[in-house]
Order: C-alpha cells, then structure tokens, then sequence
C-alpha cells in the first residue's frame, strides 16, 4: 500500500513546516507499519492565496493521480507521532479513515499531554454528534484516498470547513477514533492570511453544522446524558490503558 502524507504550508509556516517535515521522516524511519510506500506532499499557500480547503484538496488530486491508497493529513504547525504508521496497521483494514485521541501542546509549554477532558473512542455517527468538537476530532487522520475524493473539503468556506468534511465523511464510512495519538497538535500556531478565522469564527461555525446534523438525526443535546456518555468513554479508555499495562506496553 502506498500512503501520502498532505501537509498545506500556510502564511508564516514555512519554518514551522521544516519541524513537522522531520517528525514525518521520523515516524517513517521508525517503522512504515501496512505501507510499502509513504511520500510527503505539501501543498505550498505561503501566500494564502489557496486557503486550507483549497490546498488540501490539490493535495488529494495529487494522492489520486500517483494511485495512494491512504491519505494522512497533517497541519504543517503540527507533528506526527513516530508510531503513527506502525498503528495504522491495526485499523485501516476495517475502517475507511481513522482518527487518535488528542495530543496537544499549549502556549508556553514545553511537553506534550492529553487533552482533557475528550472523548477518547467514538465508532458512531450518533456519538460524535452528542459532544462539543473541542472535544472530540481534529484533522491529524488517515483516510482512503478514494473516501477523501468523494468527500472533498468546501473551499468556499473559511473556517469550520474541517467539521463539515469530518461529518460528511463519518456519515456514509466506516470510521473510528481509536484511543492512541497519531500527531501533536501544537496550539496557538495558527497560520494567518485573509482565509482564516478567529476561534470564536470557528466555534460559531461548527456549532451551525452541528445544529444541522443533529436535527437531521433527532439528537436532543442535554447535560445529564453528555456527562454520562462521557464517564462511559473515561472508563472504557480506563479500560484500554489497563489492557495496555498488562500486557507489557507502555502507555
């Protein structure tokens, strides 16, 4: 299997793309897990005249056309885990696009950590539509190139077009968010330019989309059943670090 790596470099991320570009040969000399073939492809929008929508889809055409099987899309502020690809191999058989569990480093911080609180594991479209995104997905994710062509980002929108493309892309494939880390989100990096868009802009935006899929499915959001899915998920991830420890791997 081949799988490409699409990384749009935005204003100001020249630099920070050089660090995310090593942690991507890092991760493939440590081990290319299922893949016989894994290129990087970044999508140059240092002038911003693309917008993020725009790159990342010149980057899915460019996967398609050189017969990728797997696409993984990486910001060029972040960083992917080593053992990113080696996990891989446990999920892209079953699954059409494959998201982790959040990772994050902060403003001023020095060392990564989970984010928390999250939704550690999601499998259905149901649960995905009961939480706050902060809390859910983020774009470091494996998807079939094929799955990604028929689900290309909206480029006319500016912000909250990362929602969009995760939902419609959950609500007609198997997909799953599995309990480790594939990237390090690296928080407060965000590229700037005439496309993009404030927090606020963005939690405003995908709390619309989120309003639309969630009447279309007849999804009541109230506190008392979000706070108890959301003890659920804490122990079943509970459950997966316990698994983890006896069996003699690290978390």
């Amino acid at each position: 299997m081949k799988c490409a790596v699409i990384t749009p470099i935005g204003p100001g991320h020249v630099k920070l793309y050089e660090e995310c570009r090593r942690s991507i040969e890092t991760a493939v000399n440590h081990s290319a897990g299922p893949f016989d073939n894994i290129s990087i492809i970044p999508v140059d929008d240092s002038y911003g005249s693309l917008g993020r929508s725009a790159a990342r889809n010149r980057g899915i055409t460019v996967a398609f056309s050189g017969k990728y099987d797997w696409i993984f899309f990486l910001d060029s502020d972040d960083l992917l885990f080593p053992d990113a690809f080696e996990l891989a191999g446990k999920y892209l058989m079953d699954y059409d696009a494959v998201w982790g569990t959040i990772v994050e480093i902060k403003p001023g911080a020095h060392e990564a950590a989970l984010r928390n609180p999250q939704v550690f594991i999601i499998d259905k479209m149901t649960d995905l539509l009961m939480f706050d995104p902060f809390y859910t997905l983020q774009m470091g994710h494996f998807i079939r190139t094929g799955t990604a062509m028929l689900n290309r980002f909206n480029e006319s929108m500016n912000t909250g077009e990362d929602f969009d493309y995760y939902l419609r892309v959950w609500e007609t494939n198997r997909c799953i968010k599995i309990p480790e880390p594939l990237f390090i989100n690296r928080r407060g990096l965000h590229s700037t330019g005439a496309k993009s868009a404030s927090g606020k802009e963005w939690s405003d935006a995908v709390e619309m989309i989120m309003g639309r899929y969630r009447k279309k499915y007849g999804i009541l959001v109230d506190q008392q059943t979000v706070l108890a899915k959301m003890k659920d998920n804490v122990r079943k991830y509970s459950d997966y670090l316990k698994s983890k420890s006896s069996s003699g791997i690290s978390s």
